[in-house]
């Protein structure tokens, strides 16, 4: 059964990104059918599937102009397909500001229609809390919403400030109960991200996924050999990391696990 998981960032600058590539790319490496779909305007998932730059089509024009979206889809080697959000020229972007609900809501129309070619649909949001409710359909349809924090001080801060601070947003009202968090960029030999890494788990409790993404200075020459962590440095802590995680997010949606979720 296909599973929609939201990957996204309280600001940006959390690696949303890179973890969604490379997500996908672990979970296919363990024989799963993704989907990867970039919502955000910086357009740099491709950059992780082995696109070029100068490649510029999108899903966006193609859902503002009721075009099939499956014909933006493109594939990496590894065999994972991806809908890259596009380059819009100014005047695209500005059409798209107008109608992103409906754009949004046209994206999962497709998603619903491609669902049995598909074990999983991991679907990459830009600036998810401020734009709760253009992202309403998706963030309704998904499964499980994953929220990537860096231990440190100011994302720790941006926790309080939008999803626990109940008087300012209706997150917690209205999604929390699938949500969980993801720790990226732990600094193991950091006093600081070791302290704010206990903090996070006393916090977050059972809602924080139990594996920790390492920094790794070579996401940043995966992302200029337009590749991934799995297949340029296979051997590393992170991709480790990686594979750990496409291992749980398998065994969340085990059907044993899901059936003691509902006892509780």
């Amino acid at each position: 059964m296909i599973k929609r998981i939201i990957i996204a960032g309280l600001k940006g600058g959390e690696g949303a990104t890179t973890i969604t590539a490379n997500l996908a790319i672990a979970l296919e490496k363990l024989d799963q059918k993704t989907l990867s779909i970039d919502c955000t305007k910086m357009n740099l998932l491709k950059l992780h599937f082995s696109t070029q730059i100068k490649i510029s089509q999108g899903w966006v024009i193609h859902a503002m102009n009721n075009v099939a979206l499956d014909k933006a889809a493109f594939e990496s080697p590894q065999g994972a397909m991806f809908f890259p959000f596009g380059d819009l020229s100014f005047q695209q972007m500005q059409e798209f500001k107008k109608s992103q609900k409906q754009v949004f809501n046209t994206l999962v129309d497709e998603l619903i229609r491609v669902e049995e070619t598909f074990q999983w649909q991991l679907i990459l949001l830009d600036n998810m809390i401020e734009n709760q409710e253009e992202y309403a359909c998706l963030l309704d349809s998904s499964d499980l919403i994953c929220l990537v924090l860096t231990p440190e001080p100011s994302h720790y801060n941006l926790l309080h400030q939008k999803i626990f601070n109940q008087e300012i947003n209706s997150y917690l009202q209205q999604h929390f109960s699938k949500t969980k968090f993801i720790i990226n960029q732990f600094h193991a030999e950091s006093t600081v991200s070791s302290d704010f890494l206990m903090v996070l788990q006393k916090e977050l409790k059972m809602s924080l996924i139990p594996v920790h993404l390492h920094y790794d200075p070579a996401i940043v020459e995966c992302i200029a050999n337009l590749t991934d962590i799995l297949n340029h440095a296979p051997q590393s802590l992170l991709a480790h990391d990686f594979q750990a995680l496409a291992y749980w997010y398998l065994s969340y949606f085990s059907p044993e696990v899901q059936s003691k979720s509902l006892i509780i």
